[in-house]
């Protein structure tokens, strides 16, 4: 199992690299609600969230931008991220957030230097 384990780690790990280097330049020129966008994308696409299940958020200031609940992971655009204010936990729009919002700002909550939380449900974690 071991081996198995590294071997999907290698695989991922180089994939993280060619998906860092590829967004690197341009990370700075998008707005937030595309990077959350992109972030949510790379987590299905290197199979560390099955299915729906699992998220990445990022602050923006005081707003915490999350995917919306029940949105296809592989059909998520920009203008579906939802914005939440993480001290009312109220969110604009009429898409709901994610059901993880709620953890997502406490922690936002309890450590201020924290920029974005990645949540997976990857089958090879334990």
């Amino acid at each position: 199992m071991k081996d198995i384990v590294q071997y999907y780690l290698n695989i991922h790990y180089d994939n993280l690299i060619k998906y860092s280097y590829k967004y690197y330049f341009v990370m700075n020129e998008i707005s937030f609600n595309e990077r959350v966008c992109i972030e949510n994308i790379k987590l299905h696409e290197l199979s560390l969230v099955i299915q729906n299940f699992g998220n990445a958020s990022a602050r923006n200031g005081e707003i915490c931008l999350i995917k919306p609940s029940g949105i296809n992971i592989q059909e998520l655009h920009e203008s579906q991220i939802v914005e939440v204010d993480i001290k009312s936990g109220e969110h604009k729009g009429i898409l709901s957030p994610s059901t993880d919002t709620s953890t997502h700002l406490e922690i936002y909550r309890k450590y201020p230097d924290v920029g974005g939380i990645v949540h997976t449900h990857s089958k090879y974690a334990t």
